[in-house]
C-alpha cells in the first residue's frame, strides 16, 4: 500500500498560537465522562461545532448509551460545563452502528448537546461525495493539548466512510479531536492511531447523522470534489 504521510511534526500549541488556530486547535476542547454512582471517567477529546453542540469519538462518551452520565467540558476560560444526560433528557446522541464489540472506524461519532455553553461561531464541515480521493494538504491532528501537522496525503474512502494516513502515531488522550485541513475545515474525528490511522469522515452517512440531530445545518457543509479541489 502506498505511504501515505510524507513529513509530520509535532508542534505544542502553545508553542505555535498562530498556526493551531488556523489549524483548529482552538475548536478542540478537553472533555470528562463519568457514569452515574461509579468513581471513575474518561479523559477525551471533542470538537465544537457550534455555540450548543460538540461531536467526540462515540468510544469516549459509550458509556451514556446505557446508564445516566455527565460530561464535564472545559471551556479554556476557567470554566467547566456541565451536561447531564438521563434516558429521559437526552444529550448524548451516538451513532447507530456504533459497537465496542465489532469496532468500526467509520461509526465512531457522537455529539454532545450542550445548551448555554457560550457563544460560539459554527465550524466548517468537510463533506464528501460518492468517490474515493488521494487528499494532499497541510493537515492536522488537533487534541486540545497540541497537533500533529505537515504536509501530509491521505486516502478516503467514502464508501467505507473513513480516511486513513500510514504510520501515523497518535498519542493517549487524543481521541475525540479532530482532523483539519488548511482551512480551518473539520475533516474528522479522531478515532484511533498506530500503524495505519483511520478515523471517520463525512460521507453521506455521516453527514446525515449530524443533520438529523439539528447540531449542523447545511450552510456549515463544505463539499469536497470539485475539480479545483482534486490533487
Amino acid at each position: 500500500m502506498k505511504k501515505f504521510i510524507k513529513k509530520l511534526l509535532f508542534l505544542p500549541a502553545f508553542l505555535f498560537p498562530a498556526l493551531c488556530m488556523a489549524q483548529g486547535v482552538s475548536s478542540v476542547y478537553d472533555i470528562f465522562t463519568q457514569a452515574e454512582k461509579d468513581n471513575t471517567g474518561y479523559s477525551c477529546n471533542a470538537v465544537r461545532l457550534n455555540s450548543n453542540w460538540f461531536l467526540t469519538a462515540a468510544h469516549c462518551v459509550d458509556v451514556c448509551y446505557w446508564k445516566n452520565c455527565t460530561i464535564k467540558i472545559d471551556m479554556k476560560n476557567g470554566n467547566v460545563h456541565t451536561v447531564a444526560h438521563t434516558s429521559s433528557n437526552r444529550k448524548v446522541y451516538i451513532k447507530s452502528g456504533f459497537s465496542q464489540n465489532s469496532f468500526a472506524a467509520k461509526d465512531d461519532l457522537a455529539l454532545i448537546k450542550a445548551d448555554n455553553a457560550g457563544h460560539s461561531g459554527s465550524l466548517t464541515v468537510l463533506k464528501f461525495d460518492a468517490k474515493d480521493y488521494v487528499m494532499t494538504d497541510n493537515f492536522s491532528f488537533a487534541a486540545s493539548s497540541g497537533m500533529l501537522g505537515g504536509q501530509s496525503e491521505m486516502f478516503f474512502s467514502v464508501k467505507e466512510g473513513v480516511g486513513y494516513v500510514n504510520d501515523l502515531q497518535l498519542w493517549g488522550g487524543m481521541s475525540g479531536g479532530g482532523v483539519f485541513d488548511s482551512r480551518g475545515y473539520l475533516v474528522g474525528i479522531i478515532s484511533g492511531g498506530g500503524g495505519m490511522a483511520a478515523f471517520p469522515v463525512f460521507n453521506r452517512e455521516n453527514y446525515i447523522f449530524l443533520l438529523s440531530a439539528g447540531s449542523i445545518q447545511s450552510k456549515d457543509l463544505h463539499q469536497y470534489g470539485k475539480v479545483a479541489e482534486k490533487k
